[in-house]
């Protein structure tokens, strides 16, 4: 075997085995360190204000507009634990019209990558 044989090889080998990892991150991720959130709203608030653990185990929140009477993908943030959830009057999460007596608890891993909240 010639050298630029052997290098051509292993070129492809390394080339073969990083699309082999990246290909496996997507699907590894999903559902299997903390969900995102889909809220259900049916008390009219314009926006919801989400507290607890990420998927790092950092405690964050976040201020969401959600569609009022119907269901909203909050995608892009993941979550897993014990959460707050308030509603808000107007879209900013200003106007506080309600907070839930219990708290939603995500579960870390699950089958799909949502988690449905109502209020």
């Amino acid at each position: 075997m010639t050298i630029k044989n052997t290098i051509v090889k292993g070129l492809t080998a390394a080339v073969l085995a990083t699309g082999a990892v990246a290909g496996f991150s997507g699907s590894a991720w999903a559902g299997g360190n903390g969900q995102q959130i889909t809220f259900h709203d049916r008390a009219g608030v314009a926006s919801v204000r989400i507290a607890g653990l990420n998927q790092n185990g950092q405690y964050v929140s976040h201020c969401f507009s959600v569609a009022q009477g119907g269901d909203t993908n909050l995608g892009g943030w993941w979550w897993k634990g014990k959460l707050s959830v308030k509603g808000y009057g107007d879209g900013g999460c200003g106007d506080l019209l309600w907070q839930p007596d219990r708290q939603p608890t995500v579960p870390t891993s699950q089958s799909g990558d949502w988690f449905y909240i109502a209020d």
